[in-house]
């Protein structure tokens, strides 16, 4: 609250981080200890997309932002808090024409593809045949369609 507080403005950010002999004072950026993971998720697939680098902690973003945009798009039941990409699929696969939902079943090809592509990232692969993870260039792919497929 005080680093929104505009009437204050010489406020200089400080945590206390630990080193090896203690610890000590050192800059903390506000705005990013205190983003939500939706914000974090988003920022995540969007810096890959920019600027490359380690495509895993990308593909590890996929399906937790898109499930979290999902809910923020279309809050409240039916989808509930614990529902993972494919429970939130099959909600909207099983959604009637007056269903709020219904809408998005035009979407069901994208949310799919994402959905299957994405898995790897979230599940032990070692002992899975065809199981394998998103490479660099998939991530690419499948990240920039989790930002495009709900607008």
């Amino acid at each position: 609250m005080m680093w929104r507080d505009k009437k204050l403005k010489n406020i200089v950010p400080l945590q206390v981080e630990r080193t090896n002999k203690g610890s000590q004072l050192a800059p903390w950026d506000v705005d990013r200890a205190t983003q939500t993971e939706y914000v974090e998720h988003y920022l995540t697939l969007r810096a890959f997309l920019e600027h490359g680098g380690d495509h895993r902690p990308a593909a590890a973003c996929i399906r937790p932002y898109l499930e979290q945009r999902l809910r923020y798009l279309f809050p409240g039941p039916p989808f509930q808090t614990r529902d993972a990409l494919g429970d939130l699929i099959a909600k909207i696969r099983t959604s009637g024409p007056g269903s709020r939902l219904n809408v998005l079943q035009a979407k069901l090809p994208e949310l799919e593809s994402i959905n299957d592509a994405s898995l790897p990232s979230h599940h032990a692969t070692d002992d899975v045949p065809g199981m394998t993870p998103l490479t660099p260039e998939g991530v690419r792919l499948f990240a920039q369609k989790a930002l495009d497929v709900l607008g």
